[in-house]
Order: structure tokens, then C-alpha cells, then sequence
């Protein structure tokens, strides 16, 4: 019986004479004193990067699918539009994306860094799209910046 039967089995609640869950538990730790120290280094040291270059971190090239920075980028646009969740959430989409389009335009910065890494901008008439050399994705759920009243809406 192979390993993947063996969890199954143990799964289901059978017998197998492993004890698969056991082991896949002792496998697994949870995070370090290390690991604590290590992630609070890295964050200052963001953080200072930040300041020296007076730029916000949102999202990098190396950082995975193209939707990860997608969305990330599109919350970094809200949260620089918007005051509050409830701010938001009174706003109509449409008068939400005019603001949207307002910060893709007049940021010059962080619209560079999205399409630095091979994101679209979706701009509010969809007919609009920024873009530079390289895009990642052919459709805008899978890698655009989308700042339409619909994608607001969603």
C-alpha cells in the first residue's frame, strides 16, 4: 500500500498501523523564534528601504502569479482613495473608479511599478488600457489593474 493510500485510510478514519497523522504533525512546525526574528528584521529593513527611497512596497515581480500583484495593487489604489471601508462602502462604484483612474494618472510612481512588472491598467472606459513592453496576462481578472465601476462593484 502506498503512502497516499496509507493517508487516505488514516483520513477515513481506518487502521493502518501507521501513524500517518501523528507524523505528518510532528513534520510540521509551527513558526520559530528564528523565523519571528528573522520576518521582523526583514519588515525594518523594508521599511527603511521605504523611507530612503520614498517609495510603498506593494508588490515585485518575483512575488508570484501575476493576480497576487493584481490584487494588491488594487487594494494599494483603494486604500490611497478611500479613508475607510465604510468611506468605501457609501460611494458608488463609478465615483470610486473616477478616483482610481485620478491616482493611476496623477501617481506617476506607482503607476510605473505596476506596469514595471508586466501589469495592465484597466482604466474606468475599457477601452483604456496602460500597459508597458511586457503584459503578463491577456484578461484582466488574471493580471490587470482593474479600475472599472464593475471590478469596484465586485
Amino acid at each position: 500500500m502506498g503512502i497516499s493510500a496509507h493517508v487516505i485510510r488514516e483520513i477515513l478514519g481506518g487502521n493502518t498501523g501507521h501513524d500517518v497523522i501523528g507524523v505528518l504533525d510532528s513534520a510540521s512546525s509551527g513558526p520559530t523564534y528564528r523565523a519571528g526574528f528573522l520576518r521582523e528584521a526583514a519588515l525594518n529593513r523594508l521599511r527603511q528601504l521605504e523611507q530612503e527611497h520614498k517609495v510603498e512596497s506593494v508588490a515585485f515581480e518575483l512575488l508570484g502569479p501575476a493576480r497576487l500583484s493584481k490584487l494588491l495593487f488594487e487594494a494599494h489604489l483603494l486604500k490611497r482613495t478611500t479613508r475607510s471601508i465604510s468611506d468605501f462602502l457609501s460611494r458608488d462604484p463609478a465615483g470610486v473608479a473616477m478616483a482610481l483612474e485620478r491616482e493611476a494618472h496623477d501617481n506617476v510612481t506607482v503607476r510605473q511599478q505596476i506596469v514595471s512588472i508586466g501589469l495592465g491598467v484597466l482604466m474606468p472606459d475599457p477601452e483604456r488600457l496602460l500597459r508597458g513592453p511586457l503584459l503578463k496576462a491577456d484578461r484582466a481578472e488574471e493580471g490587470w489593474v482593474d479600475l472599472t465601476p464593475a471590478n469596484v462593484l465586485r
